[in-house]
């Protein structure tokens, strides 16, 4: 008797994002959709958000799958202790390949799924990569005009990143990722034992970075960070 063995299939690579957001009813709708291309699932904590913000989340819910949507009340900013819980419940469900980290105003600059998959592919397991921003701001002369759709209507970019900075996406490799620590800024990872994990710089993923769309979006952010930091 003959055995025919079929050749194996690999797996698509799960890619998954956690974020936390605040007040961020002007951006939040085009932060999913755009990220939702590249992204299997994405799960997101609204920090207390006292706009619109959690309404928009749960319309576009009903409209793309794969978005979980979780509340903390606490006003205190805590980033690094809630994203890395975020990062323990979503591998816990997920096992996922990929983890990247977002805040609201970040998306991924890829040309597509495969290209994006292929990058990842080069950091170590249980490592993390090094997504550069490419920040884009409104002009002085054109605020209003900037604030009317962003992020589209943000036109203008720096021609320069002063200082350099750089976002982590972590090589989970569907694997328990409990002894995992994310910092503040989601800028870096490392094991509860204090060692760094290893990384690399990914140059061909960048991070599309919107942080001041109009005056009071960025007062507004300026004020409430402050209290929140303080608190």
């Amino acid at each position: 008797m003959s055995v025919v063995v079929e050749p194996s299939v690999p797996r698509q690579s799960q890619i998954v994002g956690v974020s936390m957001v605040k007040n961020e009813q002007d951006i939040i709708e085009p932060f999913i959709r755009h990220n939702m291309r590249f992204l299997d699932a994405l799960m997101i904590l609204d920090n207390g958000s006292q706009d619109d913000t959690r309404r928009i989340i749960c319309d576009v819910m009903r409209e793309i799958p794969g978005i979980i949507l979780a509340d903390n009340a606490r006003f205190a900013y805590e980033q690094a202790v809630l994203t890395t819980r975020l990062m323990h419940h979503m591998q816990a469900a997920w096992f996922a390949d990929f983890i990247f980290f977002l805040d609201a105003d970040e998306f991924i600059d890829a040309p597509d799924r495969v290209s994006l998959t292929a990058s990842l592919a080069t950091i170590p397991a249980s490592g993390y990569g090094l997504m550069r921003w490419r920040t884009h701001l409104p002009a002085p002369d054109a605020v209003a005009e900037a604030s009317a759709d962003p992020p589209r209507s943000l036109r203008w970019r720096r021609t320069q990143e002063l200082p350099v900075t750089a976002k982590a996406v972590l090589h989970a490799a569907g694997q328990p990722c409990l002894d995992h620590i994310v910092v503040q800024g989601n800028h870096k990872l490392y094991l509860r034992t204090g060692v760094e994990l290893p990384h690399v710089r990914l140059d061909d993923v960048r991070l599309l970075h919107f942080p001041v769309r109009s005056q009071a979006q960025i007062t507004a952010k300026a004020v409430v960070g402050w209290t929140a930091n303080v608190a």
